[in-house]
């Protein structure tokens, strides 16, 4: 049990410092008139890594609902993604002035990036006691958080691919919002951690 969780928290680290690494090259990439896939010849080892990408992250939400309380777990990561990102946005839009990353994400603020983290915190400190999970509320918070922050992470490793691609959504589902998978790599970073919290803690 406890080597699983330490060689899972070792492919956590592996996962966050490569989206840390696409996101921080986007940010600094300057080149504007073809996209990166192009630039470095065909693209092949960005669409080997994107397989990787959306094959070993999206099978965590099934690892995650049969752990147990994983329905309940589940529920909870829905949730403070959901408040993370819509607070994000609306505040963001309205109040945002810093621009978080321009050339990942031209319209994240840092603004609308606090005000997602604080959205996190307070969703889970209200649901995690409906659904149940006995968690005291310092612990709570500290875990809605970091579900927050590596929601945001997820995102922008998201459209750090659709900028390295040169388009603007990542598929047709949802036009206009990025496409289906711009809708779900938020949740899916979020439940990679919230299995491996359950792995360690629960």
């Amino acid at each position: 049990h406890h080597l699983a969780g330490a060689a899972g928290l070792v492919g956590l680290t592996v996962l966050l410092g490569s989206a840390f690494g696409l996101v921080l090259a986007v940010s600094g990439w300057r080149a504007k008139a073809h996209p990166l896939a192009v630039t470095l010849g065909g693209g092949v080892a960005l669409a080997a890594l994107g397989a990787l990408y959306a094959g070993g992250l999206f099978p965590y939400f099934i690892l995650l609902r049969v752990r147990p309380q994983g329905v309940a777990l589940l529920t909870l990561v829905l949730a403070i993604v959901v408040a993370a990102d819509t607070a994000a946005y609306f505040w963001g839009s309205l109040k945002g002035r810093a621009r978080l990353l321009v050339r990942v994400s031209p319209k994240k603020t840092v603004e609308g990036a606090v005000a997602g983290l604080i959205a996190s915190v307070a969703a889970g400190i209200v649901v995690a006691p409906v659904l149940g999970l006995g968690l005291r509320a310092g612990r709570v918070a500290g875990f809605s958080a970091a579900l927050g922050a590596m929601a945001e992470v997820g995102d922008l490793a998201g459209s750090a691919f659709k900028r390295v691609c040169g388009v603007k959504d990542s598929g047709w589902v949802f036009p206009g919002h990025g496409g289906l998978l711009d809708r779900a790599t938020s949740l899916a970073f979020a439940a990679v951690l919230a299995y491996y919290y359950n792995r360690v803690f629960l």
